[in-house]
Order: structure tokens, then sequence, then C-alpha cells
């Protein structure tokens, strides 16, 4: 725990001064600190990534990271104090959602030290994270083994602080950090309960419930699916807890009524880099049609201050709309570009396995009928279909047998999310019924239509991102995130209907009483829970306390590749991080492009 305390301070400080310095430059202030920390942790992404293209993601690629992060502070004096004050502020403002946020990191902290293994962690997790580490990027190695050509953007990011260069063992601490900014959006439930903090001479009354308060109860749920796994330097826990930190950002700007796009094409940016971690990510870039549109319709894109809110800033400068597209155009490119880079030098293809026709072939290109089959098989597992005969049955072939072998309570979310799923449908109807058809009192609440028109839209974007799943590769571990978001958004949406139905006011102190104490409720099964699932199988107390699970290493054996020692396993698949390097089986296609691994590798086929 004390290694992984160390390491998360280490994020919490870098990430944060990087952020600060993207969200100055940018001259743009978020309403939620939180932001802050995923704005850096993206450019320290990013980063990674470019700095991989040249070399191994090791101490030097951290001390430079480290030096830029002593100077933001320094030449953006006056921000970084503006910034300390509202942190201040926030630890202040409400004493029981900073001891709930304590309580949440102790337990998140000990699940990341110890827990479970993800599958595919030692199948090449680990394997990917140590090519990060000694050498950045290898032309083809793909090739080698075809699950390196995957091409995750958190691997980079795992690499920077695995502080492997230090010895000992190479760290995995990143998820769990993601884990904490989930749980501390979380803690915001608190904010509901009926109580009164003194804020100076006057008492500051606690907020109503709001929709994004039911992504957070859906966020609670997805941080105890994934406790026992934090530990693993996974991609998908990854995309679940940033999917989950995206859409209750974005759903907060929509129950604010936020008229800016610029909150909103901040979001939009996350959402990019969310597919850069994943691909099951790509139906959230449809969000980013809700600022694009309210940019180009707006003329001016920003303003200098919120009217309504001081703590959330746009533009300290007016830029008409298709400047503010462009503008944000070129950072989701920024983004983007070192991604595609390292697809293009892993496996020759931009998106693999995705592989489509081809303008130049290189010489490491992953063969065309690997990476289709490769998608195939992904494909077919998703829909559990065993035996490859049945491979081209339709939708309604497959579809039973894969229902069947669901868990029960994944069959019971599917439920939930079918019937959301109609309800949107018919929020949708209604809300184009009232806005073309029922033109009285158009013109005096423009802020409650326009939150309406952005909920449905959201609501929608949850609808197809669920549609994406089913009919590409519907593997729960991939579209959990999706059902329950969607789920919780329109239950909550519904559920605040209710509540907002003329009632005596003692019923609704009542119901907030209630509403409220739910929230706190939900929260502490959150943490007692967090704490039962962590199992610590034959550990001593001390390592429990001190050093972080190490990787298990697996039995291997040498083979060579044109002189260049590799291992694979002699039993089942797994290589683990420490034989490197590896592969999960022996291929006499492979051959090395050089003398070296630097030079890559290519297929004979």
């Amino acid at each position: 725990m004390l290694s992984v305390l160390l390491i998360w301070t280490v994020i919490l400080l870098t990430a944060g001064a990087v952020g600060l310095g993207v969200f100055t430059i940018a001259r743009y202030r978020p309403r939620r600190l939180v932001s802050y920390w995923l704005a850096g942790l993206t450019a320290c992404t990013v980063y990674a990534e470019t700095w991989s293209l040249f070399g191994g993601v090791s101490r030097a690629a951290f001390l430079a990271l480290l030096a830029l992060c002593v100077v933001i502070p320094v030449v953006f004096r006056d921000e970084s104090v503006a910034f300390f004050r509202r942190l201040r502020e926030a630890f202040s403002d409400n004493p029981v959602r900073t001891v709930l946020g304590a309580i949440a990191i102790l337990l998140l902290c000990l699940a990341t030290a110890r827990g479970n293994w993800h599958p595919d962690t030692p199948l090449y997790h680990a394997q990917s994270i140590h090519w990060i580490e000694a050498y950045g990027v290898i032309p083809g190695l793909g090739n080698l083994q075809s699950d390196f050509a995957y091409n995750n953007a958190c691997f980079s990011l795992y690499a920077l602080y695995s502080f492997a260069w230090l010895g000992g063992q190479s760290y995995h601490a990143v998820q769990g950090f993601f884990a904490v900014l989930l749980a501390v959006c979380v803690t915001d439930l608190s904010n509901i309960l009926p109580l009164r903090v003194r804020s100076g001479d006057r008492r500051k009354a606690t907020r109503p419930p709001e929709t994004a308060d039911a992504l957070r109860l859906a966020a609670a749920v997805q941080i105890l699916l994934l406790a026992d796994e934090l530990v693993s330097p996974s991609s998908d826990s990854m995309i679940l807890l940033l999917e989950h930190l995206l859409l209750i950002l974005w759903v907060e700007c929509v129950d604010a009524k936020e008229t800016s796009p610029l909150p909103y094409a901040w979001l939009s940016m996350l959402a990019v880099y969310a597919v850069t971690v994943k691909l099951a990510a790509a139906p959230l870039l449809l969000l980013a049609l809700l600022p694009v549109g309210r940019l180009l319709r707006g003329g001016r894109g920003s303003k200098t201050i919120s009217e309504r809110d001081p703590g959330e800033a746009g533009s300290s400068r007016t830029a008409k709309g298709p400047a503010l597209c462009a503008r944000f155009f070129l950072l989701g490119i920024g983004i983007t570009v070192p991604f595609f880079a390292r697809g293009i030098i892993l496996s020759g293809w931009l998106l693999y396995p995705g592989v489509t026709q081809h303008l130049i072939r290189f010489p490491w290109q992953i063969p065309d009928g690997v990476g289709q089959f490769e998608s195939f098989e992904i494909r077919q597992n998703g829909r559990m279909i065993l035996d490859m005969r049945e491979a081209d049955t339709s939708l309604f072939g497959w579809v039973d047998a894969w229902f069947i072998r669901q868990p029960r309570s994944a069959r019971l979310l599917f439920y939930v999310t079918l019937s959301a799923a109609v309800l949107v449908l018919i929020h949708v109807l209604w809300t184009l019924f009232l806005q073309c058809f029922l033109r009285t009192g158009r013109e005096e609440h423009p802020g409650e239509r326009g939150a309406d028109a952005a909920a449905c839209f959201t609501e929608l974007v949850l609808v197809g991102a669920c549609l994406f799943w089913f009919f590409s590769t519907p593997q729960m571990r991939f579209g959990q995130g999706y059902l329950l978001m969607l789920s919780a958004a329109v239950y909550g949406r519904l559920a605040l209907r209710l509540l907002h139905i003329p009632r005596s006011e003692r019923f609704r102190r009542w119901w907030e009483t209630a509403a409220g104490m739910l929230a706190l409720l939900a929260v502490s099964l959150f943490l007692l829970a967090g704490f039962l699932l962590i199992r610590l199988p034959g550990t001593r107390m001390t390592d429990v306390l001190i050093r972080q699970q190490d990787y298990d290493r697996y039995p291997v054996r040498a083979y060579t590749i044109d002189g260049i020692e590799i291992y694979c396993p002699t039993d089942f698949v797994y290589t683990g991080y420490y034989a490197f390097p590896a592969t999960r089986w022996e291929d006499t296609d492979v051959h090395a492009l050089g003398r070296t691994v630097r030079d890559g590798f290519s297929s004979g086929n």
C-alpha cells in the first residue's frame, strides 16, 4: 500500500501540474477540479506515446516530465495560487465528502496493491508494457504476437509511471488512480444529504438531487465490479473507469443547463482520448456533435466568465464558432497522431485488427488475412459462438445462445437497459413533438428547452453505444459500462421528474431526506463491499502494507528467430512480465528485420 500511495502522490503532482498548464495555455477554467487531472493524464499519455516513438519510456522520459512539472507552477504562478485556493475550498466545503473520499482512497489503495490478475495481463498486457519501457515501439512487433499490435494508449502511460528503472519491480498503479478520481466523483453524493455546513457567517444548503447522481451510483457499482482486478494493468478496466468519468462530467453540464459549448468541447477531447485507450469507446465520439453544432450555430463560441457560476470560465478571448471548431479539431488530431504513428509501426495498419485497404505496404506489415481472422475471432468470441461452423448464422441464430450463457445479473441488467432504451425513444419523440408542434412558451424558457434537447442527445448516444457494442463484440466486460450508464441516466432522470411533481412541502422534505440517506447507504456499502471484495491469499501483512503485488512468473523455454533469443511458455500461453522478450507460442513464419530486437520483425506469410 505504501508504494501505491507514493506513486499516486507522484501522479497527483505531475498530472495536476500538467493539467494546470494545459488549461492555463488554453485560457480555460473547468467547472470541476477533477478535470485538471484528466487533462493532465491525457497530456501525459500523448507525451509518453510520442517519447516511445524514439526510445524506451523509462528514466529519461519521467525526469523530463518532472522538470516540466517544476517549471509550470513557477511560470503560471497566479493560476497555481488560484488552483490551490479552489482545492482548499473543496476540502473544507463538505467535511463528510472529505472523510468518505479519504476512506475510499485507502480501500482503493488496498485493492490496487493486492488482487486478481486480468486474464490478458500475463498474456500480453505485462509484455506490452515491458516492450515500451525497454524499446518504445518496435517495427512489426505484432508479427511476433498479434496482441502486441492492439496499441492501447494506456500502456504508454503505465510504462511512464511504472518506475521499473528504479529496480526491484515494475509497478502498475495508474488504473487505481483513475478509480480514485471516479470514487471522488462518487462521494459527491454526500452533497444531497440533508446537512448544512457553515460557510463564513451564513449557512450553505446542500443541493437537490440531479441526474448525474444516478450515474454516480452506477459508477460506485462499476468500481465494486472492478475492485478485485485494479491491481492488473488492463485496458478493459481503464476504459470503463474513463467512460464513467466522462459521462458524469458531461451529464453534470446538462444538469446545470450549460449553454456554452466549451465544456462539452473539452469533454469531447476526453472522448477522443478514450478511443485511443480502447476502440470500444468509439461511439462516444458522437458526443462531439453537440459542441460542434453549438459552435457553428452560435457564432461567438465562448464567454469570459460564466454569469451563472464564477467557478467556471470560458475563454478569455471570444472567437467565432468555426475558428474554435478548427482549434478543437487540431487538438483532437494532436491526441491521435502519436497513437496512429505507433499503430503503423507496430502492425503496418492504422487500426489493428481493423485491416482495410492499404495505401502503403510496409516491410513489417501484418498480413491481411491474419488481421481479418483476428477481428472475426474477437467478434465470434463476443457472441459466444464456440463452434466456428456456426459463424455465419444470423442475429437470431446466435443471440439466444449468447443470452442463455450470460450470468443472471448480466441478463437482468440487459432487461433493464432494454426498457431504458424504449423510454429514451418515447422521450425523444415527445421532445420532438413539443419542439415542432407546441410553440407556446418556447421563447420563455430557452435554457430548459436546450437542456432537454441535450439530455435527449446524450441518451441517444448511449443507446447508439449499446447497439454498437451488441452488434460488434458483445462481451459483457466491454459493454458493461454502457449498459449501466444508460440505465442510470434514464431512470435517474425519470425519478427526478417524479420528484418535481407538485406535492406538499412535507413530502418533498421526506423525499429529499430519503434520497440523501439512500446515497449515504450506497456510498457506505461501496466502501464496505470494496473492503470485503479485496482478497489477500497467502500474503503477509508486511507485504500488504508496503509492497505492491508483483507480476507472476511462468515456466518458459527459449528459442531463436534469426539469432535473436525469444521465450515462449512451456505450459498454456502465459509469459508474464519477466520472461522478456517473449511470445505466447513459437512461430516459425516470423523473421527478424535485422540483427537485434530493435530492428523489428516481419511475417513470412
